[in-house]
């Protein structure tokens, strides 16, 4: 089963931004193309008497299906671009980072042995493992093995 989710984020008067989960939903609809992912917005959207305008944008991922989905209302997320960058550079043989990536591996490896051995319950933090579909996974795994750095030297 998928499921899609709509938020909403604006910025109010007082210049602090506000969200909200409109819905996270069993997503209905007979396949994944772009038409159907619109129709499924775009009735969330409704219930909350919203559209896509001229000033109301969808804010998503910069996959293909998202481009075609919300053509004209859509902002690619900066985050997500930031988060392909560092996956490009930390796993693709054709980037010139090899310092870089042998250090990666290294970390994934030691990840992956931790995670897999008697030293994971006795961590005060668990660690994470990488996942190139989990949002930051390279800075969450790099992050995570950095809390437990001095446990894991001793």
């Amino acid at each position: 089963v998928s499921y899609g989710g709509v938020t909403l984020h604006y910025i109010d008067s007082t210049w602090q931004l506000k969200t909200f989960i409109l819905a996270c939903r069993a997503y209905d609809r007979e396949n994944k193309q772009a038409k159907n992912v619109r129709m499924f917005i775009d009735r969330i959207l409704a219930e909350f008497n919203l559209s896509l305008n001229k000033n109301v944008y969808i804010i998503s991922d910069n996959e293909n299906l998202m481009k075609a989905t919300f053509r004209e209302n859509r902002i690619g997320c900066a985050a997500h671009y930031s988060n392909k960058i560092l996956e490009h550079a930390f796993t693709k043989d054709d980037i010139n980072c090899s310092d870089v990536q042998q250090l990666f591996l290294f970390v994934k490896a030691i990840v992956n042995h931790v995670k897999r051995s008697h030293k994971q319950a006795q961590l005060r933090h668990k660690l994470q493992s990488f996942s190139d579909t989990r949002f930051n996974g390279v800075y969450i795994m790099m992050k995570s093995i950095s809390t437990v750095y001095d446990e894991l030297i001793d």
